[in-house]
């Protein structure tokens, strides 16, 4: 599994998976996946992404607000609409600007 930086809403700090607060005892799972591999940290990243939430994605997503798919992106988006993942569906979603 790839796994995205994230951007600490309260500091500002950007949180890598190697960084991030992990409580104890998953911080030993989480070096155990590091080490064989099965997660990876995404080194190459787009800063703008890091302050999107994913829960404030999801809510646009299945409240038929548009304005998510400027939020992640565009093949993400085709993929959420092709599949109607996430709750969303076609002829609901309405532009808020």
């Amino acid at each position: 599994m790839y796994v995205y930086p994230t951007r600490d809403p309260v500091t500002g700090e950007t949180q890598s998976l190697e960084r991030a607060p992990v409580p104890p005892p998953w911080h030993h799972l989480r070096a155990l996946l590091l080490e064989i591999g099965r997660v990876e940290p995404i080194r190459g990243y787009d800063e703008s992404y890091l302050s999107i939430r994913t829960p404030d994605v999801l809510a646009r997503i299945q409240g038929g607000d548009a304005s998510w798919e400027q939020m992640v992106p565009a093949a993400v988006a085709q993929i959420i609409k092709a599949e109607n993942l996430f709750g969303w569906r076609p002829g609901r979603a309405t532009s808020t600007t």
